[in-house]
């Protein structure tokens, strides 16, 4: 499997995990205080997570992009 593909699913879950805590917040399933601070808490995780990841998978990117010019010039 490649980063892509596995991306994806990391991407997925994290959206779907968001939209049952979202679900769970806005349908009144919060109990009390501490509930509630820990959803968002969960809500804030993802959130950097997800961030973290694009931010990856765009170093990645830099870098075959970077690779491939190189190869390109070395073969003229």
């Amino acid at each position: 499997m490649d980063y892509i593909a596995l991306s994806e699913k990391i991407f997925s879950g994290i959206r779907t995990r968001q939209t049952q805590l979202n679900e769970i917040i806005i349908g009144d399933g919060v109990k009390d205080w501490p509930t509630y601070q820990n959803l968002l808490g969960q809500m804030k995780s993802l959130d950097h997570i997800e961030q973290e990841l694009k931010d990856l998978l765009d170093k990645l990117e830099d870098n075959e992009s970077n690779s491939t010019r190189i190869l390109q010039k070395e073969k003229k």
